[in-house]
């Protein structure tokens, strides 16, 4: 596919351009699935010195729900200004305009390339960085509307369309500062940990007992024997601590001999650490992680979680023997 396949018409003297199109263009959403598009329109436009670039495209109402589950473009529920409510009907495509972020737009166009390299990039994945390009996060939606059918008396004298602007327009039309965008980008990417936690454990099909906000508790079977895991998350603080209790308290004769054991075996231990009560002899292992910028993700707590797991049930016989060595 040659790059003279679409006519580009400059719109003024600011290097302002303009491409009709007519092309299926894929792109790659986070969850991996690819969303089908049909481009009719890509755009550069230049506002307070600065390159924008617009694409204008059609998707089905079944790839538009897709969208809004996985909220790619940045079509996340506090930018969607009214859009909520909306009711798209199946029977027509559903239009977005997206705008390309600055930083790649900028990177474009210092590199000395045009809107038809864009346009190259989107078609042709392969070649330069329409990897970038072909990426769902790489653009964020402006608008999104649909053909209206009007009533017979109507057809024929023009056309309507219905749908809503998203509060990306204000920060990126109307150029207000970056920092906003990172501001709403990141409200919008917050989860809270305990929802990546029982996601976790929802997929993994293993059963859980929420005991209170901050807690939850499971039953773990190991190769060496079976213990109670507890989960514990401080929101505020973003904290997450994870212990796994043995089964078996230490008798008060050899729970100085444990807590010696413990000490060294802390001692060496690159993760996490043994703990006890030596009020009753309890003895869990714990590991935790301190979020930043709420950054939790359950490949983060899998981590976490898999390594307190590992070795609480490696260290089962040592532990089970100490506690019930004869006296």
């Amino acid at each position: 596919m040659g790059r003279k396949e679409w006519n580009c018409m400059a719109i003024d003297d600011n290097d302002d351009a303009q491409i009709q199109l007519n092309h299926v263009i894929q792109f790659n959403s986070l969850a991996g699935e690819i969303l089908e598009t049909r481009a009719t329109m890509l755009s550069l436009s230049w506002k307070n010195d600065k390159p924008q670039f617009t694409l204008l495209f059609e998707v089905s109402k079944m790839t538009y729900e897709t969208i809004l589950s996985q909220e790619s473009f940045g079509l996340y529920p506090n930018v969607r200004t009214g859009g909520a409510e909306i009711e798209f009907t199946p029977s027509n495509p559903i239009e977005l305009n997206v705008v390309l972020r600055q930083p790649l737009s900028d990177a474009f166009v210092a590199r000395g390339e045009d809107i038809e390299d864009v346009l190259a990039c989107l078609l042709q994945p392969d070649q330069k960085a329409g990897g970038a390009l072909i990426n769902s996060e790489s653009w964020l939606a402006t608008e999104v509307k649909q053909l209206i059918e009007l009533p017979g008396d109507l057809v024929n004298k023009g056309s309507l369309k219905s749908g809503y602007r998203t509060a990306w327009i204000d920060i990126l039309i109307d150029k207000r500062t970056t920092s906003v965008v990172s501001e709403i980008e990141e409200a919008s990417l917050v989860v809270s940990l305990n929802e990546v936690i029982e996601s976790y454990f929802s997929a993994k099909e293993w059963a859980f007992e929420r005991l209170d906000d901050s807690l939850l508790r499971l039953a773990v079977k190991g190769e060496q024997g079976d213990w109670v895991t507890l989960v514990q998350t401080d929101e505020e603080d973003q904290r997450c601590i994870v212990y796994s209790v043995y089964p078996d308290l230490v008798p008060e004769s050899r729970r100085e001999a444990m807590a010696a054991i413990l000490t060294q075996e802390n001692y060496e231990m690159p993760v996490g650490n043994f703990e006890m009560d030596l009020t009753d002899g309890e003895v869990r292992f714990r590991t935790s992680i301190e979020v930043v910028k709420h950054q939790f993700t359950s490949e983060w707590f899998e981590r976490m979680f898999m390594v307190n797991i590992s070795i609480t049930d490696g260290y089962f016989a040592l532990i089970s023997g100490e506690i019930n060595i004869e006296q």
